[in-house]
């Protein structure tokens, strides 16, 4: 007889304990992947309530708003590229299929 079948109290057999934490850990970074294009999305959205962006200003010789703008698409790019690698390469080294 197993110990399982022995000790009605036990769980049983059942996944490895270790694999739980990892799942959770994966789960919690892929979170925080997806939060990460959220920075640029939010500056580009408030921009016109910032006074300090949406002014008669020159930065760098342009205005203030098209500066800003510009410098937050352009974080975006890498921000949507970090969650597309951090989402799919962990699958990918699986053997996991992309839909």
């Amino acid at each position: 007889m197993s110990a399982a079948a022995e000790d009605p109290g036990s769980p049983g057999p059942g996944p490895d304990p270790g694999v739980a934490p990892a799942l959770a850990e994966g789960r919690a970074r892929r979170d925080w992947l997806l939060l990460l294009p959220a920075t640029p999305a939010l500056a580009l959205l408030a921009s016109v309530w910032l006074p300090f962006v949406n002014a008669e200003r020159l930065w760098f010789g342009m205005p203030s708003l098209y500066v800003w703008i510009c410098a937050w698409v352009l974080a975006l790019t890498p921000a949507l590229a970090a969650v597309e690698w951090g989402l799919w390469r962990p699958r990918e080294r699986a053997g996991g299929e992309r839909r």
